[in-house]
């Protein structure tokens, strides 16, 4: 340390990714022409190893060049960890996939702390969802509950910085007021590509989940569930930013009987949901959601809504609710047991 000095900054950073490479791959290349494969311990040494890889590199190439720079031994250090994760997963035996784990779960995170110095705004969301959904199908491969939670923990950091941050900070949402301080318009593409894809990555982590058999853990099996609660919640709340934004720029007038329709449109959605998937639990959401319609017609849209939308308001609600009537009419041996629905 007290030798070095900025013009020696290539041999420095050289020399010291070269005794990274060597502590990195000295335990593979051990493990691998060893005829009993049994103890892979030494696979810890990757871990103070990289740490004081990347914590010189990070002070160096900082100085030498910017933070952004930073990046290029990131990610270097994430492809090299996966690699050897995905290496010893395909040769290793099955009571020694912790180290595989340990591994995998090294990648990830340089891959996470790569993507804010690379990227910015949004699509650090982005990315952060696309690793927790990959690292969620590493977790159920791997039957580890440890890499699962990181997984769950990184969505639900993403979900959170989407609605706290992106919304009102990148895209320049005014929730009082609810609209865009931009326009409308200003990065359509942007804030629907980032919702559909974060919502995209909850509803397969949700799929995920579900398919596999619950870990050791309380309340593992309803982890499915609550993710779909909290995609269909997000969902919700999209919907409802993007019509009340979409009407307050181009029909201002109609933009309190948009959302009572949209909310109507849901609650028929989910009262379908429902009887295809034989949940009570949407069907019961179905039912609140109707019933907060209906009080916002008669508390809201009668004093704020124009006679034409508020007679549209209460005509399409009026054919939702008969339709849902008749879904329960229709499907009710599904709902109850045989006696009932008879009777």
């Amino acid at each position: 340390m007290r030798h070095y000095s900025l013009g020696k900054f290539w041999p420095t950073i050289g020399f010291l990714n070269v005794f990274f490479l060597i502590y990195a791959f000295v335990p593979l290349v051990y493990y691998s022409v060893r005829i009993a494969r049994q103890d892979l311990s030494g696979f810890w040494i990757t871990i103070p190893n990289v740490a004081i890889a990347f914590a010189y590199s990070f002070g160096l190439i900082r100085q030498y060049f910017s933070t952004q720079a930073v990046a290029v031994p990131t990610s270097a250090y994430a492809v090299i960890f996966l690699g050897m994760a995905a290496y010893l997963y395909y040769h290793c035996q099955p009571e020694n996939l912790r180290t595989v784990v340990l591994l995998l779960a090294t990648g990830i995170f340089f891959l996470v702390i790569s993507v804010p110095i690379l990227f910015s705004q949004h699509w650090i969301t982005v990315f952060w969802s696309l690793q927790g959904v990959v690292l969620l199908w590493a977790a159920t491969r791997l039957h580890h509950q440890s890499l699962r939670d990181a997984a769950l923990l990184l969505l639900l950091i993403a979900l959170g910085k989407f609605v706290v941050y992106d919304y009102p900070g990148v895209f320049h949402l005014q929730v009082e007021k609810m609209l865009y301080g931009s326009g409308f318009a200003k990065q359509l593409l942007e804030r629907w590509a980032t919702s559909a894809l974060v919502l995209v990555t909850l509803f397969r982590s949700a799929r995920m989940l579900g398919a596999t058999p619950p870990m050791n853990v309380i309340g593992g099996g309803k982890l499915h569930s609550m993710l779909d609660a909290t995609c269909g919640a997000l969902l919700f709340l999209v919907l409802n930013v993007e019509t009340a934004t979409f009407f307050h720029d181009y029909a201002l007038s109609a933009r309190f009987a948009a959302i009572s329709v949209l909310w109507a449109l849901l609650a028929i959605a989910l009262m379908v949901l429902g009887f295809f998937r034989n949940s009570k639990a949407m069907r019961y959401c179905s039912i609140a959601l109707f019933a907060m319609t209906l009080l916002k017609i008669f508390l809201r849209d009668m004093a704020n809504v124009r006679t034409p939308y508020r007679i549209l308001s209460f005509m399409v609600l009026g054919m939702f609710l008969i339709g849902a009537s008749y879904l329960y009419h229709r499907y009710k041996a599904r709902i109850l047991p045989a006696s009932s629905a008879e009777n």
